[in-house]
């Protein structure tokens, strides 16, 4: 959508109804102009009503990010917060701020919606306009690469924390990057490093979580869960609480790494005394028992009478009875 169209469809979704005339003087357009963005917006599924005498209404609740909220929220933690209407994926467009020669550090991208959000393994996430949490926190490290072992790990106990005092329910978390609600998919975590190997470097922290769900042609092809089915929160008090959750967790794990997370991780690891079966791309499929992480964030399975270690990568991770 054009920027005009953005600034309309925010207008008419105050709940009041707006003239043509009205409008196109707001935007500094003319009324046809304004016809025509309408028509527009009706093709991307807004319900924009005409009322005779009245003007045009948007006919659908729209839960939009607070920008000004959310950076007066996070000033106290140095957080700079930009917000955006659309945007291929939140990482990308903090990478892409990287390479212009953004330091990266204390930054947080949130997006209304996300065109190509992604998860691991390249597999895209949905992210319906104004209905989820899309963020990317991006956090600079002085040390080496290698002491961001287990970062996703923790940065899953931290977000776990924060919703389970929202909800007033465990959550539970699903090695790597995955959250899980009522065993089912409530969000995930994606996490790309650049920088050097040596130190330093910056983390580029991606989180979606579910808050409202999805429209039925969008809905994922696994099971998943929503807050909405279980607290009354608006996106951007969600935003704020889950934002200053991951800096906290950020500013523990700088100082103490995986170590200082990783009992809580265990205490909602879903995998740890299950069966699994893990697949991995070239090497033939094993099963074996879960049995946690060590104090490198590596999954630990067990497999007749032998503990073996299993790092991220294209690893993905299933329940053998299914």
């Amino acid at each position: 959508m054009t920027d005009a169209e953005w600034r309309l469809i925010r207008m008419l979704s105050l709940g009041q109804p707006c003239s043509g005339e009205d409008l196109g003087r707001d935007l500094g357009v003319t009324r046809a102009a304004v016809w025509k963005m309408i028509k527009s917006l009706r093709s991307h599924a807004f319900d924009i009503v005409s009322q005779p005498g009245r003007g045009y209404v948007l006919n659908q609740a729209m839960d939009w990010l607070d920008a000004a909220v959310l950076q007066s929220g996070l000033q106290s933690q140095g957080v700079q917060v930009q917000v955006f209407n659309e945007l291929d994926s939140t990482n990308q467009e903090l990478l892409r701020q990287l390479a212009a020669g953004h330091d990266g550090h204390a930054v947080a991208l949130l997006a209304e919606q996300q065109t190509a959000g992604r998860g691991r393994r390249g597999r895209s996430w949905s992210s319906p306009l104004a209905r989820n949490f899309y963020a990317t926190v991006g956090w600079r490290f002085e040390g080496p690469v290698s002491r961001l072992a287990g970062l996703s790990l923790a940065v899953g106990v931290g977000l776990a924390r924060a919703l389970e005092q929202l909800l007033g329910q465990s959550i539970g978390l699903k090695w790597p990057n995955d959250l899980l609600l009522a065993g089912r998919k409530l969000g995930g975590i994606l996490i790309e490093l650049t920088g050097d190997a040596s130190g330093p470097c910056v983390a580029v922290i991606g989180v979606g979580v579910n808050h409202r769900g999805f429209p039925a042609d969008q809905e994922p092809d696994q099971p998943w869960n929503c807050l909405e089915h279980h607290v009354n929160v608006s996106r951007t008090d969600l935003a704020l609480c889950l934002l200053t959750a991951m800096v906290a967790t950020l500013e523990r794990f700088a100082e103490f790494g995986f170590q200082d997370a990783r009992e809580a991780f265990l205490a909602r690891d879903v995998l740890r005394d299950q069966p699994l079966a893990l697949h991995q791309s070239g090497i033939a499929s094993i099963s074996g028992w879960g049995r946690g992480v060590d104090l490198a964030g590596n999954l630990l399975v067990e497999r007749q009478g032998v503990l073996h270690t299993i790092s991220g990568g294209e690893v993905s991770v299933r329940s053998a009875s299914a």
